[in-house]
């Protein structure tokens, strides 16, 4: 990342989660957490205001989803980039976000290793994708499949 500071703003209604966050991404130079908010409608109203550099959004919070407020926020601010934060890999949820403009999806049981790439990622104008998403659609599709060789285990 370059000598900037990275301007966020967190969005989670869970006030564990967003103190979580801002103590992984305090340890890290030159990001700076200039809002956070509990609700998608709160969320709108900040971004506005603050004009960040990331929002760092939740999917299911009270008065607006995280999609809902991502898709207003982007209609608004279209230089802020917006990295969903969810406990959901199904890939509806993933479509959804990039479907609305997201650069990035994180996992929230992955968050630890995956936040700081996927800030990386993004604020280099590239889409971040949690790695675990892939390796569990990779799963569901591979059980989808035929089984081969199954004239060598039975014989």
């Amino acid at each position: 990342m370059n000598s900037l500071n990275i301007r966020i703003l967190i969005v989670d209604d869970h006030d564990v989660m967003r103190e979580n966050i801002k103590s992984l991404i305090s340890k890290q130079p030159n990001i700076e957490v200039i809002g956070e908010a509990k609700d998608g409608e709160t969320a709108v109203v900040l971004a506005r205001k603050l004009s960040p550099d990331v929002v760092l959004m939740d999917i299911n919070m009270p008065k607006l989803s995280g999609i809902e407020a991502a898709s207003d926020i982007l209609r608004n601010n279209v230089a802020a980039r917006i990295i969903i934060l969810s406990a959901h890999s199904d890939k509806y949820f993933v479509m959804a976000g990039f479907k609305v403009g997201v650069s990035g999806y994180v996992l929230k049981t992955s968050i630890l290793e995956d936040l700081i790439p996927a800030l990386r990622s993004v604020m280099a104008n590239e889409r971040y994708l949690s790695p675990h998403i892939t390796d569990i659609e990779i799963r569901k599709y591979i059980e989808q499949l035929p089984k081969a060789g199954n004239s060598v285990a039975e014989s």
